[in-house]
């Protein structure tokens, strides 16, 4: 088994992002809490999440949190994420999907991704920045991830609120559908194996409509 990568301070979230997942299947593990600040983020070329789509080791929490992230920690990825927590409190103008572990989170080989023991807390808004004619559409927002496929959620609690401020702006078509949730806006099980369980989480968070377009 590969030897787990530490992530003990802000400056090695922001400007090593992907050294824990560079080898596929290599774990890390938090030895404090992290608070990420803005200008570290920016001094390290901005932060997208990590874009692990193959990644499948573990994040070990260990109990402690990760603040101040500016979107998701991953983008796409594999992982499995054991004792961390999370809080957030950002706005997404751009047609994504969004949460605050990870965007998009895929068990791969058969093999499911988990959560065990991890919390989200904070605020998601989506508020529509684009220019083009189609208001967002077709995006999922979740507490914890955005899409997930083949992934076990156990012992959990999700505290994040969902705020829809602005989905559609002038000359843009309002007529679409945008999949939100507690855990997961969107579960795709559509696929063999692809499945997603359940088992003593709490959902806390509120989905807030405060676009006068918004209807759920």
């Amino acid at each position: 088994e590969a030897a787990q990568a530490v992530i003990d301070n802000a400056e090695a979230t922001a400007e090593d992002k992907t050294a824990a997942t560079a080898t596929l299947s290599k774990s890390a593990i938090l030895l404090n809490d992290i608070a990420v600040n803005p200008a570290q983020i920016s001094d390290a070329g901005g932060w997208n999440g990590i874009n692990a789509a193959n990644y499948t080791g573990t994040i070990n929490g260990n109990g402690y949190q990760i603040s101040g992230l500016p979107t998701s920690l991953f983008d796409k990825t594999g992982a499995s994420f054991r004792g961390l927590h999370i809080a957030v409190n950002y706005t997404q103008t751009t047609k994504v999907n969004a949460g605050t572990f990870a965007n998009v989170i895929e068990g791969l080989n058969e093999t499911p991704a988990f959560f065990e023991h991890c919390s989200a807390s904070g605020t998601i808004t989506i508020s529509n920045n684009t220019t083009t004619t189609t208001a967002f559409a077709d995006n999922c927002i979740g507490g914890f991830v955005g899409m997930a496929s083949g992934v076990d959620f156990k012992n959990c609690v999700n505290n994040v609120d969902i705020v829809l401020d602005q989905i559609s702006k002038a000359g843009q078509s309002s007529t679409m559908s945008m999949a939100t949730g507690g855990f997961a806006g969107y579960t795709n099980v559509s696929e063999t194996n692809h499945f997603v369980s359940f088992y003593n989480c709490t959902n806390n968070g509120d989905l807030i409509c405060s676009d006068t377009t918004c209807k759920t």
